[in-house]
């Protein structure tokens, strides 16, 4: 088992790390011809709303069309088995999700 003083070495150096990135980052972006880069993901972590639509895009990126359809498909299987076993939660279900979605206007 690590030692405290082993664990705050390696977070004192992953600081030295992110600000060097940080730095690095700065610097390529004064000396950009004024095009706005888009953020990455590392980039992400510290921004507010925009942060999660990135890493949802990113996310999503990551997943193929054979995986979305697998997952898509799970998914109906899923619902359609809560229905046979569980009725009342599937109605219960679909008023809320009515409910939000008019709401929603």
């Amino acid at each position: 088992m690590p030692l405290k003083a082993e664990l705050e070495r390696e977070v004192a150096e992953l600081k030295r790390e992110l600000e060097a990135v940080r730095k690095g980052a700065t610097s390529s972006d004064d000396s950009a011809s004024g095009e706005a880069s888009e953020p990455t993901a590392e980039e992400d972590g510290d921004q507010g709303g925009d942060g999660k639509q990135s890493t949802l895009d990113w996310a999503l990126g990551q997943l193929d069309g054979s995986e979305l359809e697998r997952l898509f498909r799970e998914f109906v299987a899923e619902l359609e088995d809560m229905q046979e076993h569980k009725p009342l939660m599937t109605l219960f279900g679909a008023f809320v999700l009515g409910y939000v979605l008019g709401r929603a206007r």
